[in-house]
C-alpha cells in the first residue's frame, strides 16, 4: 500500500510538471497561459531539480522523463532567438559609445534613492537614463540632476503610473508622449539622429491589460519596420528574454539585443538571489548597434534591479 501511494504521488508530480511544460511551450493571447511562457526558464530549472531528486532516489523511469523534458525545454530556450546575440567583442577605447541604464523605480520613496542613482551614474558614466514608475515626490527630486543631464523628457508634466522619463547628456529633440504610454525623442549623437523610446508595457496579469500590451507591441513593430532611423527601445517590457512572445517581438519589430542563458541579467525581483529571478527590463536596438557590455545593478530600494549596457554603432567599429 505504501509503495502504491509513493508511485501515485510521483505520478501526480509528473502530471503537474507535464502540465507546466505544455503551458510554457505554447504561444497564445490568453494572459494566464502567457505567464507560463514567460517562466519557461523556471520550468526548465524545476525539471532539472526533479530529475536530480528522482535519480538520487533511484526512480530511473521518472528520472528519464524529467531529463528528456528538461532537454527539450533547454533547446527551446537557446535555439529560437536569432536576434539575441548582437554583441561586440571589440574593446577599442576610441569607439564612440553610448552608456544606457534603465530602472523601474517601483514608486520608491526612499530618501537616499537619488544619492544611490547619482553614485551609479558617476561610476558607470551613464549617458542616457530611462526611468519608470516614478512617484510625484521623486519626479521633483530628479530635476536636481539637470547639472548631469542637460536634456530631460517627461519631468515637466504630471506623470502617470505607466509613463517613462528620459534623462540624457546628449541633445534630445522632437520629444513627446504617445498613445502607448511611451516617451519618445530623437537623440543627436555624433551627427546622427537616433530615435529613442522609453516604455513600460503592461504586465500580463489581466486579460484586458494583456490585450493592451499586444496592441502596444503591434504599434511599435509597425513603427520600427517603417522607420529609416537607427533606434533604441528601452524599459520595463514585462516579458522575459526567453519567452516566445519576446523573441517574436524582436523578429517582427526588427529589434536586436544580447542575452545569454549562461550569463543572465535577471532584473526582477531584486529581493531574491539573482539566479532565481527573471529579466523583464530590456535594452533593445536596431541592427547597426551592438552591445559591448551589459550588467545589472542592485543598489536601489525598488523591486527591480537596474539594467546597464554600453552600445556602439556598427558603423563606428
Amino acid at each position: 500500500m505504501i509503495k502504491f501511494l509513493n508511485i501515485f504521488q510521483h505520478k501526480i508530480v509528473l502530471i503537474f510538471f507535464l502540465f507546466l511544460f505544455f503551458l510554457s511551450s505554447i504561444e497564445t493571447k490568453i494572459a494566464f497561459i502567457d505567464i507560463f511562457d514567460q517562466l519557461i526558464f523556471q520550468v526548465f530549472i524545476i525539471g532539472l531539480f526533479l530529475a536530480c531528486i528522482n535519480f538520487l532516489f533511484r526512480k530511473i523511469l521518472f528520472f528519464i522523463f524529467y531529463l528528456i523534458i528538461s532537454i527539450i525545454l533547454f533547446l527551446q530556450i537557446i535555439n529560437s532567438c536569432e536576434q539575441c546575440s548582437h554583441r561586440s567583442s571589440d574593446i577599442n577605447k576610441n569607439l564612440n559609445k553610448i552608456n544606457i541604464m534603465t530602472l523601474n523605480m517601483g514608486y520608491s520613496t526612499e530618501n537616499n534613492e537619488l544619492n544611490y542613482i547619482i553614485g551609479v551614474i558617476m561610476e558607470k558614466n551613464v549617458d542616457i537614463l530611462f526611468l519608470q514608475e516614478i512617484s510625484p515626490d521623486f519626479q521633483k527630486k530628479l530635476k536636481n540632476l539637470n547639472n548631469i543631464f542637460l536634456y530631460q523628457v517627461g519631468l515637466n508634466k504630471d506623470i502617470d503610473f505607466w509613463d517613462s522619463v528620459i534623462l540624457s547628456k546628449y541633445p534630445l529633440i522632437d520629444s513627446h508622449n504617445n498613445l502607448t504610454n511611451a516617451t519618445q525623442a530623437t537623440l543627436l549623437f555624433n551627427n546622427k539622429k537616433i530615435t529613442i523610446v522609453g516604455i513600460h508595457l503592461y504586465p500580463p496579469i489581466k486579460q484586458r491589460l494583456f490585450i493592451s500590451t499586444i496592441n502596444q507591441m503591434n504599434y511599435w513593430s509597425d513603427f520600427f519596420k517603417s522607420s529609416n532611423n537607427e533606434f533604441i527601445f528601452v524599459g520595463d517590457l514585462n516579458m522575459t528574454n526567453v519567452s516566445k512572445r519576446f523573441k517574436n517581438f524582436l523578429k517582427e519589430a526588427n529589434l536586436f539585443t544580447h542575452s545569454s542563458i549562461f550569463k543572465p541579467n535577471f532584473t526582477w525581483p531584486s529581493f531574491l538571489p539573482n539566479f532565481m529571478g527573471i529579466q523583464i527590463d530590456h535594452i533593445l536596438f536596431s541592427k547597426h548597434f551592438k552591445i559591448m557590455n551589459k550588467e545589472v545593478v542592485n543598489q536601489f530600494s525598488s523591486d527591480h534591479r537596474a539594467l546597464f549596457a554600453t552600445l556602439v554603432l556598427e558603423s563606428e567599429i
